[in-house]
């Protein structure tokens, strides 16, 4: 095995690594984008946030409330100061034909920094030993507890993720 594939191979493994490809993967499910999109733009959710407490449960991670506002705190200043001025400039550009490249150029650094914020995140994952584990054998619940747990951190109704899961326990 060459440097590279030995490379591949860790990267693959790592919490933020197997964050990435999760988070990836759930936003290219149907509908996904849309209930984000919604989540963030009607009630300031933090996606990559909600992301993390779902990946969490596939991992047998249950997260409170005091992980939560841990989880925001330690991604705060980088969504501030990075990820929200990239989104507020694509934005702007968007649907004008003049700025096509910057248009693209500017989504690439965006879904980079995204990417790097949910790195914070899997470095919190890993680094905690702390946090309770569960039984993987129930998952659907422990979605349904985090999502209200999420949906409580942002003082939103219980029930205000209910699609979201539904999408998520689909097979």
């Amino acid at each position: 095995m060459d440097a590279r594939e030995q490379t591949n191979k860790q990267e693959d493994s790592s919490a933020a690594s197997r964050l990435w490809h999760f988070a990836v993967d759930v936003y290219a499910r149907p509908h996904v984008a849309e209930l984000c999109l919604h989540a963030q733009e009607q009630w300031g959710v933090d996606v990559n946030l909600m992301l993390y407490t779902c990946w969490c449960t596939t991992q047998g991670r249950r997260l409170n409330a005091e992980d939560l506002y841990l989880a925001e705190a330690r991604c705060k200043s980088w969504r501030d100061e990075v990820i929200l001025p990239l989104r507020q400039q694509r934005k702007r550009w968007q649907g004008q034909p003049q700025c096509a490249a910057e248009y693209a150029a500017i989504k690439t650094l965006e879904i980079q920094a995204e990417r790097t914020q949910l790195g914070f995140l899997a470095e919190i994952y890993a680094a905690d030993s702390t946090t309770g584990s569960v039984d993987a054998s129930a998952p659907p619940l422990l979605l349904e507890e985090q999502l209200r747990t999420l949906a409580r951190h942002y003082e939103l109704d219980d029930e205000a993720f209910t699609e979201f899961q539904r999408i998520l326990e689909a097979p």
